[in-house]
């Protein structure tokens, strides 16, 4: 007679424990279903923009290893755009200020100007003075 009371309060707790391992695991699955669904697209979204990246990458680089070549019209194009988006936005002399402080950091950005012998060249680069 023991074993039989045994298995009838075994029996609701198991069923019991099985009820609630049924739907943890039904939640589980929802929950990875969800995350499945969401994030499949992100991760696609990630990669091609990745992808995308990297070409664009590609063609920065290119375009840094000619920049010396095109110096002078990198230089006037960027001048020239600041100078008319500026000068439209907040007058003539805006612009002008603008797109002169712009040609000038191109200039040093294009032409790799070391500011640490910066000053040696231009006091050492001027002629003697006569009298």
């Amino acid at each position: 007679m023991t074993d039989d009371n045994d298995n009838n309060k075994e029996n609701p707790l198991r069923s019991g424990i099985k009820a609630f391992v049924k739907g943890a695991n039904s939640m589980l699955a929802s929950l990875e279903h969800t995350s499945q669904t969401v994030g499949k697209p992100v991760i696609q979204n990630i990669q091609y923009a990745g992808h995308q990246g990297a070409m664009v990458g590609g063609q920065l680089v290119k375009a840094y290893e000619v920049r010396k070549q095109y110096g002078p019209e990198i230089i006037g194009g960027s001048a020239l755009v600041v100078t008319s988006l500026v000068g439209l936005r907040r007058g003539r002399f805006p612009g002008v200020l603008a797109g002169g402080l712009t040609a000038g950091f191109t200039y040093l950005g294009i032409y790799e100007v070391d500011f640490y012998q910066l000053k040696d060249k231009i006091m050492n680069g001027l002629p003697p003075t006569s009298k």
